[in-house]
């Protein structure tokens, strides 16, 4: 009885087990199938959200693509059109002719600072080429200095940047940020001395040494000089007999 008893428990145990898997592999089949359109809709909203990023990115890109960013100038100007007038006047200190047509917009960024120090000037030209040649001559002002104007996404990145890029210089490469890229050109003269290893003294010495030691010539007997005298032997020889 007891023997029959254990069986069936057992027996009774298995099949809730067969039952309990099943109705879990089917509650997971339906939440499968119930999450998947969501799933397939979340992907489709990123992608979205990264085209949109793009096209802002893009969009921010030609906003500011004539624009520089001036560091340095004195806040003394009362009015816009003095702001003008000393821009025109920085850039024109550059070797840059400057017209005030040429200009789009000027303005300060931020707020007024109550330490009286200066705030960035935004300058807007009306074409790129412009802010090229000014970009290529900013090196010839010690009073101000000028930069591309940046979107705050990339400026945070060309922060991080910097660290790499003060790194490779120590190296002896030569490194630059492209908008947002760290570009290296591998010093040539680095190459070389990584390519011929250096020697000691006494190995330079004893190179050298080799190199100076005379080279003697094997001198060669010509066959035809060697055969002459044993040839004239012949014939006084033969002459002697007769």
């Amino acid at each position: 009885m007891d023997a029959n008893f254990e069986k069936l428990f057992v027996k009774i145990r298995i099949e809730m087990q067969l039952q309990t898997k099943e109705i879990t592999e089917n509650l997971m089949i339906k939440m499968d199938e119930k999450l998947q359109p969501l799933v397939e809709e979340n992907c489709k909203l990123k992608q979205k959200v990264e085209l949109l990023e793009k096209k802002v990115e893009i969009l921010e890109r030609e906003k500011k693509k004539n624009n520089l960013m001036i560091f340095g100038l004195e806040e003394t100007e009362r009015s816009n059109f003095a702001l003008v007038e000393a821009v025109v006047q920085e850039i024109n200190n550059l070797g840059v002719k400057l017209e005030i047509q040429e200009i789009n917009k000027v303005q300060r960024v931020g707020q007024k600072q109550e330490n009286g120090r200066a705030r960035p000037i935004t300058l807007t030209l009306t074409n790129s080429w412009k802010r090229i040649e000014i970009l290529k001559n900013k090196k010839n002002s010690n009073k101000i200095y000028i930069t591309e104007d940046f979107p705050k996404p990339i400026l945070e990145i060309r922060r991080s940047l910097q660290q790499k890029l003060v790194a490779e210089r120590n190296k002896g490469n030569y490194a630059y940020i492209s908008y947002d890229k760290l570009v290296v050109k591998e010093n040539k003269q680095n190459e070389k001395s990584k390519r011929s290893p250096t020697r000691s003294p006494q190995e330079g010495a004893a190179v050298s040494k080799i190199n100076s030691k005379p080279v003697h010539k094997v001198s060669r007997a010509n066959a035809f000089d060697l055969m002459r005298p044993r040839s004239n032997s012949l014939s006084t020889s033969t002459n002697a007999k007769r």
